[in-house]
């Protein structure tokens, strides 16, 4: 059996903490789950959330591949209308080399007319090809 652990980053209002704090806290966690056998990480994109969910997942990963040696790196998911098409390719190959070949990049097509509006996108036409 493979385990993996998820994590969103969010620190909601009512029990807040020093975003930095989290962040590195959150790094120290993956790398003991590492330690303890967890076999994958994996990591999803929002935006605008109150909570302050991870909106920068390859950021992230790239940091979790730097700290980490045999997990393999997952993001469930990117959403792919809110990324213009060679740079999701040129930072997921980033992460990737960083990592040494551990990243699984998985890719939706979001669901959140707030995050669609953000990017100026247009939800009713997510699965179209825009690039």
């Amino acid at each position: 059996m493979d385990v993996g652990v998820y994590f969103d980053l969010r620190n909601p209002p009512g029990w807040r903490q020093d975003w930095s704090r989290l962040y590195g806290f959150t790094l120290e966690a993956i790398q003991e789950a590492e330690h303890l056998g967890a076999d994958s990480v994996w990591l999803s994109e929002h935006h605008l959330f109150e909570d302050g969910y991870l909106n920068q997942p390859l950021t992230y990963a790239a940091a979790v591949a730097a700290r980490t040696r045999t997990v393999r790196i997952g993001t469930a998911i990117l959403i792919a209308p809110f990324w213009n098409p060679v740079q999701l390719a040129e930072e997921a190959t980033v992460v990737d080399l960083i990592s040494g070949g551990r990243l699984d990049l998985g890719l939706g097509v979001g669901y959140r007319g707030p995050e669609f509006e953000l990017f100026g996108a247009d939800l009713n036409t997510r699965y179209r090809n825009h690039h």
